[in-house]
């Protein structure tokens, strides 16, 4: 066995992973968040469970890479209908002050290299990355994904952060070279100032960035309150559902969303919880917000409300179908018939009777401009 075979929660098996990528896939989830190694998404001092596709060795001060399972990994979730990947943070979240968990085969065993003991900065994290990134990203173009996978500096950076992540970033990107780097931000002055390249606003966020020239747009949410759409258990369906019509309305390129099966208590800990009883990760988030899936024998379980996501990301498409007949202008006119007030991520229509006519509408004027063409 290879001595970096990754550690997945509730279930390991190749089976489940397998059906872990398909169930993603149909429910409109086009990108996995792949771990290259342990994601360096928690409060300071703690670290998940060692979840690494990278083999490391080093010998004679000399870094070597083994992606062997990473392969395994991108073919096993191209066969299951993903079509990009999402590369694991390069530095820890909220300011990029140190390093992820990396585990590195040594003289002398298996040893934590990085972690929150390394600072980001430090020479040594520097010569890894500069080792690293020359031979991944060969690797992912010989596997023809040059535009398909993304990388991360660093989530949601606020300005006490701004050094850190300014030098971070500007060492990270230029090594990424052509391969895409977002990061989550709210503080929209660093994409002003240009230290981040595709910013991902939270929804609640979104409105100050609109108003900028951003080439390629997206937009997240996890946690969070108010209005805006999302995925709590207590919420009712519609709040999920509305998701597809705003994104659409907002010409959104992209969308992140946390989490799929975050079923691990938080603050975090060694052991996960029972997602069929524990729902909030210890009471930590609103309940639902960080698993759409409950775990199943081979594959997952899904929620009403993964069913609702689905639904929402079909909504999109139909939306984008019709535009691509009979034009933006139309369609909007379309979505705000009888609407007094311009729909935003905050604002929106909460009947869902409303929502479900106006989607019977797009499908209707969608079929009849079908039969039109074919007429012709």
């Amino acid at each position: 066995m290879h001595p970096h075979t990754p550690t997945l929660t509730h279930s390991h098996t190749p089976k489940t992973r397998k059906q872990q990528k398909k169930n993603m896939a149909e429910h409109g989830t086009n990108m996995v968040l792949t771990p290259l190694w342990t994601l360096p998404l928690d409060a300071v001092g703690q670290e998940r469970p060692t979840v690494q596709l990278l083999g490391i060795r080093e010998q004679d001060g000399q870094y070597s890479f083994d992606f062997t399972l990473l392969g395994r990994w991108i073919d096993l979730a191209w066969a299951q209908g993903i079509r990009y990947f999402e590369m694991s943070h390069a530095f820890t979240q909220w300011g990029a002050a140190f390093t992820p968990k990396i585990m590195v085969e040594t003289a002398n065993g298996l040893e934590r290299r990085f972690g929150w003991h390394v600072a980001a900065d430090s020479d040594e994290y520097r010569r890894f990355l500069s080792a690293l990134m020359p031979e991944l990203q060969a690797f992912l173009r010989a596997k023809n994904l040059q535009g398909r996978c993304y990388f991360h500096v660093s989530d949601e950076p606020v300005e006490k952060d701004f050094e850190a992540y300014s030098r971070a970033a500007a060492f990270f990107t230029a090594l990424a070279e052509d391969f895409p780097v977002i990061d989550a931000l709210s503080s929209i002055d660093f994409y002003r100032k240009g230290v981040v390249r595709t910013p991902v606003p939270s929804t609640g966020a979104l409105e100050k960035f609109m108003a900028e020239e951003i080439p390629e747009r997206w937009c997240y949410y996890c946690s969070g309150r108010d209005c805006y759409p999302n995925r709590y258990i207590g919420l009712p369906s519609l709040r999920m559902r509305v998701l597809g019509l705003l994104l659409y309305l907002y010409r959104m390129d992209g969308f992140l969303h946390w989490g799929y099966n975050g079923w691990y208590k938080r603050p975090l800990r060694d052991f996960h919880v029972n997602p069929y009883q524990d729902t909030e990760g210890g009471r930590f988030y609103n309940s639902g917000a960080g698993m759409l899936v409950y775990p199943g024998n081979d594959a997952p379980v899904d929620s009403l409300r993964h069913e609702v996501f689905r639904e929402a990301m079909q909504d999109l498409r139909a939306l984008q179908e019709l535009e691509g007949r009979i034009g933006r202008e139309r369609v909007v006119a379309i979505v705000q018939q009888g609407v007094p007030y311009p729909i935003t991520m905050s604002r929106y229509p909460k009947d869902a009777g409303w929502y479900q006519n106006l989607i019977a509408r797009v499908c209707k004027t969608v079929a009849e401009e079908r039969t039109g063409t074919d007429n012709l």
